[in-house]
């Protein structure tokens, strides 16, 4: 019996600790490649010029004034919403590039951050709170995580959408609140699909498993 009670306490303290320390290493590992990213890659760009084009007012365009057809805008809308928010000069025409720059690059960095303590969430639930922290840890450690979560692309917002919908999915198969929790999974799986299309495909794969878990 004690030895049980100990193994509760033991797993409990993993349950509360895990999470801070899994951020801690995450946003340390990010600040390694604050100051060594590479210049803004095309696709950058036209999120940049997006995001400015949507909170000027004048619609979704690119930089030579023609709506935008081809990046999904769910990332610039993000972008836009913290420019505007941290009054950066949005929506009058003043906002400068390095401003968009750095409030893309600031939502990629929150949205990765966000994402290790999804992916604990998830995993916690999942395999229990320890393999949950050896999990998180190495993936807040991935060299690559580190590099995305402070370029001016959508992968760390496509990430965060979609570890929500599946932990919001995971948290539905409960019997409380089940409807609204599912329909919260889909409609984040949809926020998904605003930042990358491949959230259609994270969105369907979702939906097969609430088809067949009832």
């Amino acid at each position: 019996m004690a030895r049980t009670r100990q193994k509760t306490r033991n797993t409990r303290t993993v349950g509360y600790v895990a999470p801070p320390v899994c951020l801690c290493l995450a946003v340390l590992a990010s600040a390694t490649q604050w100051g060594a990213v590479p210049p803004v890659s095309a696709d950058g760009v036209r999120y940049m010029a997006a995001a400015h084009s949507l909170w000027r007012g004048v619609g979704y365009r690119y930089l030579d004034g023609k709506p935008e057809t081809v990046m999904p805008p769910g990332y610039p809308l993000l972008v836009g919403a913290t420019q505007r928010a941290c009054g950066a000069g949005l929506p009058t025409r003043r906002a400068s590039p390095e401003a968009t720059e750095l409030a893309a690059r600031a939502v990629s960095l929150v949205a990765s951050s966000l994402s290790v303590l999804l992916l604990y969430g998830l995993l916690s639930r999942l395999t229990g709170p320890h393999t949950a922290l050896w999990a998180t840890a190495a993936f807040s450690l991935l060299p690559v995580r580190a590099e995305l979560s402070v370029q001016v692309l959508s992968e760390s917002t496509y990430l965060l959408f979609v570890l929500a919908g599946a932990c919001l999915w995971l948290s539905s198969l409960d019997a409380d609140g089940r409807l609204w929790r599912a329909l919260a999974a889909g409609a984040t799986m949809g926020a998904a699909y605003l930042a990358r299309p491949e959230g259609l495909l994270a969105g369907g794969v979702l939906a097969l498993g609430m088809v067949w878990l009832g």
